[in-house]
């Protein structure tokens, strides 16, 4: 279980830095429904992630919180996939930055 989310949040952080550095993208022109194929395919593999989440919390009932944040995590980014928002996706998505130094320690 770990390994996985390890493996989403580095690659998740690193697709969202090449988006976000890419200024000529067309998500930075308009923030609200720029879409680039990056950002399309970079919410597809987040929301397959979270779902995978979701299903581990409830088969493993590791409680509310977890819940909580799975469900809030893939209503998020399910909206960007409805091409809405993605720039602040990729925002919220620099948020799983701290979880590989996590599972790294937890790893050691």
């Amino acid at each position: 279980i770990r390994t996985l989310a390890f493996i989403h949040a580095v690659v998740a952080c690193a697709l969202s830095l090449a988006a976000l550095a890419d200024t000529a993208s067309p998500i930075h022109a308009d923030p609200i429904s720029g879409v680039t194929a990056l950002s399309r395919n970079t919410m597809i593999f987040s929301c397959g992630y979270f779902l995978w989440d979701l299903a581990i919390v409830i088969v493993f009932r590791e409680g509310f919180g977890f819940l909580v944040h799975a469900l809030g995590c893939l209503f998020v980014y399910s909206l960007c996939l409805q091409d809405f928002l993605q720039f602040w996706g990729f925002i919220f998505l620099l948020y799983e930055l701290s979880t590989p130094l996590m599972h790294i320690r937890h790893f050691l």
